[in-house]
C-alpha cells in the first residue's frame, strides 16, 4: 500500500461505497490526475486492515499474465507457482476456476492501482468472474472507467472524489492554513485534491506581501499547467472539444459534436479520457462527458468559445436538460438573450425559489432595469429572490416590489395573448403579496381563477405547465384571506395536475395539511402530514419553504397533544426563514400557543408584540393573519389580568369583522365581568354555518363559561357538550388553554396538561366601582387624599374610604403597590 502523506484526511462518506469490496464486490474508482483517488483508497485500506493485496501497475504490466504474476506474488498464496504454470498451459476459463478456488478459503480485498495500463480484455473477464464466484473483492483505480459497468457494484467517479467543503478545510488545517480561508480555496479549486494541497502549502508559507486570493489563483494555474501541456500534445479535434466542453460543463457527446462540426468526436473524447483530462459521468439524463474540474475552470476563463452566442445557447440548453437551471440562466444572461431567459425562468420558477436561490439572485441582480420593466416574469422572480435573501433590507425589498408592480399592470391590459395574460397575472399576484397588498391580491386571485376557467382547450394546453404554480398562488392568497377551505381545493387541484413537479407536489401537499390544522380538523391534518412524510422527498427538502406547511402542521398537532417541546422543535426547522417567509405570522402564532401550554404568558406577549413590530417593517401581512395574531395577544394579556390593555388592542384592530377578533372581543367581555354580553357575541358568531371547527369551539367555550357564570345551567351544559364533541371528534384541545382551569372544571372539561395553567399569573381581583375607578385614576397623578378630593369634588373622608376599598381589592398596602398592580391589571 502507498505510504500515506501527513496531510491525509479521513473521508467517511466514501467508506460505505468502498466497503462493498470487502463482501466480494467490484468497486471502480476513476478520476483525473490529482483527484485523490489513490490516497482515498489507501486511507480506507489503512483503516480497515483487511487481508489481501495492493498492486500498483506500470507500463510493464500490460498483459494478463504480467498482472496476475504481480497479484499472486502480492497475495503470497500457497501454490502460486503452480497457478502460473497452469496459466501457460490451460485455457482462460480453467485458469479462472483455479484462481477462484485458491481465493475461496478466506475473504480478501485486492486493490489494483493504475489499472489503465492493462490492455488485455481477458483480464477484465477474470475480474468479473472472481468478483461474483470467489471470496475476493476488487478495487480498481484508474484514470478512466475502462471497465464494463454491468459488472461494477459501486463506481466512484470525479464527482464523488471531489473534496467537499469540510474535507477541503481539514486538508488546509493539516498544513496550517486558517479555517477562514477554506471557503475561497474550496470554491476556486472545485474539489481538486492536488490543487487544494498545493494551495495549502503555498498559503502556509505566508502571504505577507501578496493577497491570499492571488496566491490561490496563481498556484492553481501553475498546478494546472501540466494539464494544459498534456492537452497541447493531443490532436486538434481533442483540443477544440476541450475548449467547448469547458464552456458547456457536463454534456452529452451529441451536444459537443454539434458545436465542432467535422470533428471525430468519439475519437477526440477517447483521447481526452485516456490522458486523464476528461471523464464520463452517469446522470439521470444519460452519459455525459466533462473535463477534469481544474482544467475546465482554467480553460473556461480563456476560451474564445466562452463569448460565442451559439456555444452559450447550446450550453444553456444542456444545463437545463441536466437540471442545472441556474447555470443555464448565467449563460443566457451573458449574451443578453432576455426572451430565452424569460422562458427559462418560467420553466424553472419554483426550482429557482426553492433550490438555487443565491445562484438565480446573482443572475437577476445583473439584469438591467429597462429589461425588468419589459419582462414582468423576470421582475417578479427578482423581487421574490430579493425577499428570500435575509441580507436584503426593507427599503431594497420595497423598491424591488415597486419596480415589479409599476409595469405589470400595463402589460396585463395590453397583452392579447391569454397565455401571456396568465403568466402576467400570476406575476402580479406574487408581487402584491410580497408587498403586503393582500386585499388587492385577493381580487387578483379571483381574476386569475376566472381567467383559467375561461381558457379555450388550445390555450389551456399552452398554459398547462403553469397551472400547478398558478393554483398554489391562488390557494395561498385565499389562505391568507381566511378562506382555508377554498384554498385547500386549489391546492388539491395543483397536486392532481399531471405536470406538477416533485417539489410542487410536496409544496401543495404541505399546504393542504396546514389548512386542516388551521381550521382545527386535526385528524385529517395528521393524515395529510403522514402522507407527505411517507412520500419520496429530496434530501434537502427538510426545513425549506416547500416543507414549511408540513412543519407548521406538525407543530400545531404537537400543541394539541400538549407537547410544547415537540412543537418548538418543528418550528425551529424553519426559524432561519423567519425574516423572509410569508408564513411568519403562523410561526409566531404557533410559538405563542406553546407559551400558553407552558403557562409562560407575561414575557410571551411582549416577545410576540416585538417580533410582529420588527417583521412587519419588511412587509405587512394580511388582515386575517393580523387578526389571528391580535387574538393571540389578547389571550396572553387576559391570562395575566391585563384586561384593559386587551380591550384597547382590540379597538385598534384592522378588521373588526374577522372571526378571531370577534372571538377575542367576546372573551374580553367575559373576563371584564360581562358574561351576558360575552354570551350574546358568541351566539352571533355561532350563527354562521361555515364557521371553521377551531373558531366554533372557541365560541362554544365562551358561551358555556358565560352561561355558567350567569347560573344558566341548561345553556351552559348544552354549549359544553357541543364543545366536548368537537374536542373528541377533531382532536382539537388548544382552545381550552384560553380559559381558567376553574371554569373548565365546572363544565366537566379539562386541558391536555392541567398542571400548566396559563392563568396562574392572572391576579384575582374584585371589580372596582365607577367611583373607585375614578379615584384610582386620580391617585396616579396626586399624592394626597385632599388633592384627589379637590379634583373630584368629593369630601376627603369619602376619598379615604374609596382608597381603603381599592387597596383591599388590589391586595396592596401602599400607594406605589396599588398603582403597580393596577397597571398590571390594565386598570390604568
Amino acid at each position: 500500500m502507498p505510504r500515506l502523506p501527513d496531510w491525509v484526511t479521513a473521508r467517511p462518506r466514501l467508506v460505505d461505497a468502498l466497503d462493498t469490496a470487502r463482501s466480494g464486490g467490484l468497486v471502480l474508482v476513476h478520476g483525473g490526475h490529482g483527484s485523490g483517488k489513490t490516497t482515498a483508497v489507501a486511507e480506507w485500506a489503512r483503516q480497515r486492515g483487511d487481508a489481501g493485496a495492493w498492486v500498483t501497475l506500470d507500463p510493464s504490466t500490460r498483459s494478463r499474465r504480467a498482472v496476475w504474476r504481480r497479484i499472486l506474488r502480492a497475495l503470497d498464496l500457497d501454490g502460486s507457482s503452480r497457478l502460473l504454470a497452469e496459466f501457460e498451459s490451460a485455457d482462460p476459463g480453467a485458469f479462472r476456476e483455479a484462481i477462484g478456488w485458491a481465493l475461496s478459503d478466506e475473504p480478501r480485498v485486492i486493490v489494483i492501482d493504475e489499472v489503465d495500463h492493462v490492455d488485455d480484455a481477458e483480464f477484465a473477464d477474470d475480474v468479473r468472474y472472481l468478483a461474483t464466484s470467489s471470496a475476493a473483492g476488487f478495487v480498481l483505480i484508474g484514470l478512466a472507467p475502462f471497465f464494463s459497468r454491468d459488472a461494477v457494484a459501486v463506481e466512484l467517479g470525479p464527482d464523488e472524489l471531489a473534496l467537499d467543503a469540510e474535507e477541503t478545510a481539514a486538508i488546509l488545517s493539516a498544513v496550517g492554513v486558517p479555517a477562514a480561508l477554506a471557503p475561497y480555496v474550496h470554491d476556486r479549486a472545485a474539489g481538486w485534491a492536488q490543487g487544494t494541497l498545493a494551495v495549502g502549502r503555498a498559503l502556509s508559507r505566508g502571504t505577507a506581501t501578496r493577497a491570499f486570493r492571488d496566491v490561490v489563483d496563481d498556484t492553481l494555474q501553475r498546478e494546472s499547467a501540466g494539464a494544459l501541456a498534456g492537452l497541447r500534445e493531443l490532436g486538434a479535434d481533442a483540443q477544440r472539444l476541450a475548449r467547448v466542453a469547458a464552456v458547456l460543463g457536463p454534456a452529452p457527446a451529441e451536444a459537443l459534436g454539434e458545436l465542432v462540426p467535422g470533428a471525430d468526436t468519439e475519437g477526440a473524447l477517447a483521447e481526452l479520457v485516456s490522458s486523464g483530462l476528461g471523464m464520463w459521468t452517469e446522470t439521470e439524463t444519460g452519459e455525459q462527458f466533462r473535463l477534469a474540474p481544474h482544467l475546465g475552470a482554467l480553460l473556461e476563463r480563456s476560451a474564445s468559445e466562452a463569448r460565442d452566442p451559439q456555444v452559450l445557447r447550446v450550453a444553456a440548453r444542456v444545463a437545463e436538460e441536466s437540471g442545472r437551471g441556474a447555470d443555464a440562466a448565467r449563460q443566457l444572461r451573458s449574451i443578453g438573450d432576455w426572451a430565452a431567459l424569460r422562458e427559462l425562468a418560467k420553466r424553472n420558477f419554483r426550482e429557482a425559489l426553492v433550490m438555487d436561490q443565491q445562484d438565480w439572485l446573482a443572475v437577476t441582480r445583473s439584469i438591467p432595469t429597462p429589461v425588468l420593466q419589459r419582462e414582468p416574469v423576470l421582475a417578479v422572480l427578482h423581487a421574490l429572490l430579493v425577499n428570500a435573501d435575509p441580507r436584503s433590507g426593507a427599503s431594497q425589498l420595497r423598491a424591488t416590489v415597486a419596480l415589479a408592480l409599476s409595469h405589470i399592470g400595463t402589460r396585463l391590459h395590453s397583452s392579447p395573448d391569454p397565455v401571456d395574460a396568465v403568466w402576467t397575472t400570476v406575476s402580479l399576484l406574487g408581487a402584491q403579496r410580497l408587498g403586503g397588498r393582500y386585499a388587492a391580491a385577493l381580487k387578483t386571485a379571483t381574476t386569475l381563477d376566472s381567467l383559467l376557467h375561461s381558457l379555450t382547450v388550445h390555450d389551456r394546453e399552452q398554459v398547462e405547465p403553469l397551472l400547478p404554480t398558478a393554483l398554489v398562488h391562488i390557494g395561498t392568497t385565499r389562505l391568507y384571506a381566511g378562506h382555508a377551505h377554498e384554498a385547500r381545493e386549489d391546492f388539491l387541484q395543483s397536486v392532481r395536475s399531471p405536470l406538477v413537479s416533485e417539489w410542487g407536489v410536496l409544496h401543495a401537499a404541505s399546504a393542504i395539511a396546514l389548512t386542516f390544522a388551521l381550521d382545527g380538523e386535526f385528524e385529517r391534518a395528521a393524515e395529510s402530514v403522514g402522507t407527505v412524510l411517507a412520500s419520496p422527498k429530496p434530501r434537502s427538502w427538510h426545513g425549506t419553504y416547500s416543507a414549511s406547511g408540513t412543519h407548521l402542521a406538525e407543530a400545531l398537532l404537537a400543541v394539541e397533544r400538549g407537547d410544547a417541546d415537540a412543537a418548538d422543535e418543528r418550528l425551529d426547522a424553519i426559524e432561519r426563514h423567519f425574516e423572509t417567509i410569508e408564513h411568519w405570522p403562523l410561526m409566531l402564532w404557533a410559538r405563542s400557543q406553546t407559551a400558553m401550554l407552558r403557562g409562560v404568558t407575561e414575557s410571551a406577549e411582549w416577545e410576540l408584540a416585538e417580533r410582529i413590530r420588527r417583521r412587519a417593517k419588511r412587509a405587512p401581512t394580511s388582515e386575517w393573519m393580523s387578526a389571528l395574531l391580535l387574538a393571540q395577544r389578547v389571550d396572553l394579556l387576559l391570562a395575566t389580568g391585563q384586561d384593559a390593555r386587551a380591550l384597547r388592542l382590540l379597538d385598534s384592530a384592522r378588521s373588526s369583522a374577522a372571526v378571531p377578533v370577534r372571538v377575542a372581543r367576546a372573551r374580553v367581555r367575559l373576563f371584564a365581568g360581562e358574561p351576558d354580553a360575552a354570551a350574546a357575541q358568541a351566539a352571533r358568531i355561532l350563527d354562521h354555518d361555515d364557521l371553521p371547527v377551531r373558531w366554533r369551539l372557541h365560541a362554544l367555550l365562551v358561551s358555556a363559561v358565560a352561561h355558567s357564570r350567569m347560573g344558566v345551567a341548561e345553556s351552559a351544559d348544552a354549549a359544553s357538550r357541543s364543545a366536548a364533541l368537537l374536542v373528541e371528534s377533531h382532536g382539537l384541545r388548544s382552545p381550552l388553554t384560553a380559559f381558567p382551569a376553574a371554569d373548565l372544571e365546572a363544565l366537566g372539561l379539562l386541558r391536555a396538561d392541567p398542571a400548566s395553567d396559563p392563568f396562574a399569573a392572572r391576579p384575582v381581583l374584585d371589580r372596582l366601582t365607577a367611583a373607585e375607578t375614578a379615584v384610582l385614576a386620580a391617585l396616579s397623578t396626586h399624592s394626597s387624599a385632599a388633592s384627589i378630593a379637590a379634583e373630584l369634588y368629593l369630601s376627603p373622608n369619602t376619598v379615604k374610604a374609596h382608597l381603603r376599598s381599592i387597596y383591599r381589592k388590589l391586595g396592596a398596602t401602599s400607594r406605589a403597590q396599588a398603582l403597580a398592580r393596577a397597571r398590571t391589571a390594565g386598570l390604568l
